[in-house]
């Protein structure tokens, strides 16, 4: 490694790593093939570059399994307060019904 300071490496990061996956996934085919230097060098910048594309898919699936586990427990929520719901309106069917039952006379007579 030559004495070129780290910064300048962070900066390189930091640009694949706000570019879009597809782009860097072309920006690899290009430096693998890219005749002009030689083979330790492709595959040098090759691994940098597939590197940076793993972390960058790494990030953004952590971010989707976060936002995935906050939907996960909103729809427990909504399914527990459904179920709350259901139970109060079973029990006010049922009042419903046993006060109309007290209300309606019984014919106790029979034909």
């Amino acid at each position: 490694m030559d004495n070129e300071s780290p910064e300048k490496y962070r900066k390189w990061v930091a640009a694949d790593f706000d570019s879009d996956p597809k782009d860097l996934l072309f920006e690899i085919y290009k430096e693998s093939l890219y005749e002009e230097q030689n083979d330790a060098g492709r595959i040098s910048k090759t691994i940098a570059k597939a590197s940076t594309l793993f972390a960058r898919l790494s990030a953004d699936q952590e971010r989707i399994a976060r936002r995935l586990l906050c939907l996960t427990w909103a729809l427990v929520a909504l399914t527990f307060a459904l179920l709350v719901f259901t139970v109060y309106l079973y029990k006010d069917t049922h009042l419903l019904i046993q006060r109309e039952q007290a209300t309606v006379p019984q014919d106790t007579r029979t034909p």
